[in-house]
Order: C-alpha cells, then sequence, then structure tokens
C-alpha cells in the first residue's frame, strides 16, 4: 500500500526563477524507511519540507503530493496544519532550532499535544513520561522542567522522537538528525529510529549524508544532486551495484574513509 506518493515535484526560488527541485517522484509504504542521500546543496531538505510545505516564502513548488490518497498539495494551510504534527512529523537537524529557548521544555510538548489531541497538561505528561522513557530518556519529569540550553543536542533530539512517539505519526522526516551530535548521541539516536520502526511500524523519510547510517536503517534509497534524483533503488541493490556515476562516488568516497580510519587505528575496525 502506497503511503505516500510525491509526483513531478519542483521547487523554485521566485525571485530568481533558480530551480532548486527538479521533477521529483517517489513513494513511500508503510513501515518503510526511504533514505534520500546527497551532498549538502543536492536538494534533501527541501524535498523534505515540500512535503510538510514548510519551505520559505520564498520558494515556490508545483506537483503532487498524495498522504494515504489525499492530496495535501490541495489543503488550505490551515487544514495542511492539522496534518503537521498528528500526520506527518519533521525531527530537525538541530533540536535547539525546535524549542521555544524562553519556555520551558514541557510548554511546547504540552502545547503540541492539546492543539491534536484535546489533552490536559496531566494527561499530556503522563504520555510524555511514558514516551521519554521509550528513548532513554532517564528522570523525565526534572527535563520537562527544563529550559531548552539546559539539555545537550542529542537530548534534545531524543526530546523531539519522544514527542513523536506521543503523536503517532503516519510518517515520521528525519532532516540530518544525527550531523550536529557526537559519535555516542548518533549511535544512539540511530537506534531509536530503529526501535521506532519496530515498535510503531511508522514510515520514515531519513535524510542524510552519512552512508553508514543510511546502510544501517534504510529500505530504499533516493539519491539526489543538484536538485535531480540521478537514482533509487533498494538499499543493498544500490550499495552493490550503484548504476550512476555519481552514486559510486559516494560510495566510493564512504569506503575511502573507512579505509583511512581502519589504517589510522591500526586495527580491524568495523564499519
Amino acid at each position: 500500500m502506497k503511503l505516500l506518493e510525491v509526483k513531478h515535484l519542483k521547487v523554485w526560488e521566485v525571485q530568481t526563477g533558480n530551480v532548486i527541485v527538479h521533477d521529483t517522484s517517489f513513494t513511500l509504504e508503510q513501515g518503510q524507511c526511504l533514505a534520500i542521500v546527497g551532498e549538502s546543496g543536492s536538494g534533501k531538505s527541501v524535498t523534505s519540507r515540500a512535503i510538510m510545505r514548510l519551505n520559505n516564502k520564498n520558494l515556490q513548488q508545483t506537483g503532487e503530493i498524495f498522504l494515504k490518497n489525499e492530496a495535501l498539495h490541495l489543503l488550505s494551510e490551515k487544514h495542511m496544519q492539522r496534518k503537521r504534527g498528528k500526520n506527518l512529523c519533521m525531527i530537525l537537524q538541530n533540536g535547539m532550532t525546535a524549542f521555544d529557548p524562553s519556555c520551558l521544555i514541557k510548554v511546547h510538548l504540552y502545547e503540541t499535544l492539546h492543539t491534536h489531541f484535546g489533552w490536559s497538561e496531566n494527561e499530556s505528561e503522563q504520555a510524555l513520561m511514558q514516551v521519554m522513557e521509550k528513548v532513554n530518556l532517564k528522570n523525565p519529569q526534572e527535563i520537562l522542567h527544563k529550559y531548552p540550553h539546559q539539555l545537550s543536542g542529542g537530548m534534545l533530539q531524543r526530546m523531539m522522537i519522544a514527542l513523536a512517539l506521543a503523536l503517532e505519526p503516519d510518517i515520521m522526516i528525519a532532516d540530518e538528525p544525527t550531523t550536529a551530535l557526537d559519535t555516542i548521541s548518533q549511535y544512539e539516536v540511530v537506534q531509536q529510529f530503529i526501535n521506532i520502526r519496530q515498535q510503531m511500524n511508522c514510515a520514515i523519510i531519513f535524510i542524510s549524508h552519512d552512508l553508514g547510517v543510511v546502510r544501517k536503517i534504510a529500505d530504499k534509497v533516493l539519491v539526489m544532486k543538484d536538485g535531480e534524483v540521478v537514482e533509487q533503488g533498494d538499499v543493498q541493490a544500490i550499495f552493490a551495484n550503484p548504476q550512476h556515476d555519481y552514486t559510486k562516488y559516494l560510495i566510493a568516497t564512504r569506503g575511502a574513509i573507512n579505509d583511512h580510519f581502519k589504517k589510522v587505528m591500526g586495527e580491524n575496525v568495523p564499519c
């Protein structure tokens, strides 16, 4: 069953006419993880924000986007707001930008849950404490009463994942969720996404330039270069037998980094 279908998506700058995403099409099925990969500026994040209809006002888009056969591209902004969070949930690259720095963490979370479910503060707190434990956040009540700057990047990322778990969206979009984290936090966050798939059967769009993470978490891969999809398919097939020169370059670069790391460490390091 096609959960999400994107048809001929095009995104361009209004003032310059510069096209950022060219005629992009793909599908996502229930419980599936689609990774969108490519270097900075390839159009990965713009594509994900186009699905949510969250790109800046200086960007325009055309094309068709269907969620469970409902045409998102035809919805009013008011109706689209209801879809964001409950049906489509985005995990941002930098957790600090997702929360109001002047408010306690709980304020943003309670407001979100009240908007979508009408829950009271007590109901929201109980639901959040359960999901926070699932993402290994200890002392959840204490964390809820902290300001964003009092939490590490890894903890903020896990707070966003916890909120997504409480919302139980159809699709979770993770936009470079490990880029701003240290190695240990990166591993923990990736494990959380793997756990989410197992527990919720939630579909995920995972945007990353880290092919090691992609190979670990994704079922399908969509490779973008200069705003165009140059290759897409099953993750194992793409890694084993890439067809496009750019995909070959990305995989070869990843391999060269691994080989250099092993040489520097002077031991057989699994990658």
